[in-house]
């Protein structure tokens, strides 16, 4: 299937795919966005961990990207795997060049593993590998992070705090804790895997909109390549040396 033709001055298509967004907030003021809602239950952000998402994604792009927002989790904090097949593919059709993926299980249907892959053939797909890593040992990062076609992401040790642990599945390490928006036009300090995979994703997309030739390189379907080498030597973002 052809791709669309890309205009490398325009910013960069960022999906975010998780609770939805409080689209009112201070934060994201003047911010280029559209909302899709695949749980049926309507817009909005009924538990505020997309907002913070999107949030990092915003702050961390500064403002040269325009966010696709998907809600695919219901309001019992649940994502069936059919919303989130859907909402990749729909970021995949509006021409996604990031795709960041606030959520893991466990387990995940092969269908999942397909959406995946497609999107991930001409975008970046970040998503967090586990909170529990950052505390003990374990054997591999939860899906979609496990995925090789997507970049694993856990936190870095600070002030004390454990980092992540090895694990398949793990690419990059990223700031863990950050200040970013939540529901009712509040702030929050959150930590977490889902923290730095925001941060990630937010970082990636900043690096295109500076530097055609990645961004080129990640339309072509080279993004795993490409960022996991620019990552490792950018701005405090550790590179696991995951071939």
């Amino acid at each position: 299937m052809r791709g669309r033709a890309v205009d490398w001055e325009q910013p960069v298509v960022v999906a975010v795919v998780d609770s939805g967004i409080d689209a009112g907030h201070a934060w994201f003021a003047g911010a280029p966005l559209v909302v899709r809602d695949f749980t049926g239950e309507g817009l909005g952000d009924v538990s505020g961990h997309g907002t913070f998402h999107a949030g990092q994604v915003w702050h961390l792009a500064a403002g040269r990207c325009r966010l696709l927002v998907a809600r695919v989790v219901a309001a019992d904090d649940v994502a069936r795997p059919e919303a989130v097949v859907e909402a990749l593919a729909w970021a995949r059709d509006e021409g996604a060049e990031v795709v960041s993926i606030g959520l893991g299980a466990e387990v995940a249907p092969p269908r999942l593993h397909a959406a995946v892959r497609e999107v991930a053939a001409r975008a970046a797909v970040v998503a967090p590998v586990g909170n529990v890593l950052c505390y003990e040992p374990g054997p591999a990062a939860l899906y979609p992070a496990r995925y090789e076609e997507v970049l694993g992401a856990g936190t870095r040790a600070r002030d004390g705090r454990p980092g992540t642990a090895g694990c398949a599945g793990l690419d990059v390490r990223a700031e863990g804790e950050a200040e970013g928006p939540w529901t009712g036009g509040s702030r929050e300090v959150r930590l977490g895997t889902s923290v730095a995979a925001a941060r990630v994703a937010g970082r990636v997309a900043g690096l295109l909109s500076l530097e055609p030739w990645l961004r080129e390189a990640v339309r072509a379907g080279r993004a795993r390549q490409v960022l996991l080498a620019r990552l490792g030597s950018d701005g405090g973002l550790h590179h696991e040396g995951v071939p």
